[in-house]
């Protein structure tokens, strides 16, 4: 059931994009934000300190980044433990983090092309996070600041795609996606989760698998 969720997780946050966006010029592209470096930092800073001290340092480093997704109010539900949590268990886990981080660009670019080849172009004026999500996803779409933002959590990648090929994260299934319609004046229709939508994808078959430090 894992694997099924996360197939649906690229293509239909993809198709929601193409809703919500103007028609895309030559110049769009999406932009890839990594944080990956932002949290290994706070880890390697706070590592001496005490909890409340390092709960303290993590929200000031880490609440003005991704346009909040690190802050409390988006999360308050045991966010002090699911901080400690997951720097306490951080330095176990760090080389392959960041593997994932020095990779991500390579494998994000054959999944986009193969979307926009059934699909048409992609386009969304917010950025694409690789960040590490404090346990909370491998990947999926996230209300920041009123806006839907694609997410990739590289935690969650280490856990749950350790040294497997990533096509199945990166290949979309829109069986659970509602159809969401665009203006009368726009010639294209998307999807979020929710509802089927009209048109499946063929499988992304030349994603590169993801090579984790063992």
């Amino acid at each position: 059931m894992r694997m099924l969720r996360t197939c649906l997780v690229f293509g239909a946050s993809m198709l929601a994009w193409t809703a919500m966006a103007a028609p895309p010029t030559a110049s769009d592209s999406l932009r890839l934000v990594d944080l990956t470096g932002e949290f290994d930092k706070v880890a390697a800073n706070t590592a001496s300190m005490d909890d409340q001290a390092k709960i303290a340092a993590f929200e000031k480093a880490m609440t003005p980044l991704a346009q909040g997704f690190y802050a409390r109010s988006r999360k308050p539900d045991r966010y002090e433990a699911k901080v400690l949590k997951s720097l306490q268990a951080y330095p176990a886990k760090r080389d392959k983090i960041l593997a994932v981080s020095k990779q991500f660009s390579a494998l994000l670019a054959p999944a986009r092309a193969s979307f926009e080849k059934a699909f048409g172009p992609v386009h969304s004026e917010q950025p694409v996070y690789l960040l590490h999500s404090l346990g909370e996803m491998d990947g999926g779409t996230r209300d920041l600041e009123g806006k839907d933002t694609l997410v990739f959590g590289a935690d969650g990648i280490v856990n749950y795609h350790d040294g497997q090929n990533l096509t199945p994260l990166f290949h979309q299934s829109c069986s659970t996606c509602r159809t969401k319609s665009r203006s009368a004046s726009a010639s294209r229709s998307g999807a979020r989760c929710g509802k089927k939508a009209s048109r499946p994808m063929s499988p992304l078959r030349s994603i590169p698998t993801l090579a984790i430090p063992r």
